[in-house]
């Protein structure tokens, strides 16, 4: 008897659960995010500390009618010269932030390697390495979408680990 209660409470809760799971998951465009940057050397182990990081929002993401992610330009990026599905769009993102002298929220990796941009509107990022830190070179630009699309649903806290390579001294 008692096995049977138990057993009853459990499929209760499961049945309550789960619900609550996949729409914690949906896409929330009133929702704010975060993306989080990790540097560490080619070890695995060690963190690189001081690198200066520039994040630039480049566009905004709706949910459109298909329930697919849509993305528009920001005002900054507007006149860009790119289109959001350019295979070369970081490369060109990038020339363009040096061009211009965009503007983009700042921030350094701290004793764990790590540098988070928080309360993030949804959108499309562009993020560079404006800075060197001895003994590296910066890590490549890359993009990155809060959200960020898996089977589970919608990521609204991104996490960055791109790689980056010990300077080599040449004579």
């Amino acid at each position: 008897m008692r096995r049977k209660f138990i057993s009853s409470i459990l499929i209760v809760w499961v049945l309550f659960i789960m619900p609550m799971t996949a729409f914690a998951q949906g896409f929330d465009a009133e929702r704010l995010g975060t993306v989080s940057v990790t540097l560490m050397d080619q070890d695995g182990k060690t963190p690189i500390v001081g690198a200066e990081l520039s994040l630039y929002h480049v566009a905004t993401v709706n949910l459109n009618s298909k329930n697919n992610l849509s993305y528009t330009f920001t005002n900054l990026f507007e006149g860009c010269g790119a289109v959001l599905d350019d295979p070369t769009l970081s490369v060109k993102l990038d020339a363009f932030v040096d061009d211009h002298s965009v503007s983009a929220e700042k921030l350094v990796t701290d004793a764990h390697g790590k540098a988070s941009f928080t309360d993030l509107p949804l959108g499309l990022y562009f993020v560079k390495q404006t800075n060197s830190v001895e003994g590296y070179a910066p890590c490549a630009s890359f993009l990155v979408t809060v959200p960020n699309e898996n089977t589970n649903g919608y990521v609204y806290d991104v996490n960055a680990s791109p790689k980056t390579d010990v300077a080599r001294l040449t004579t």
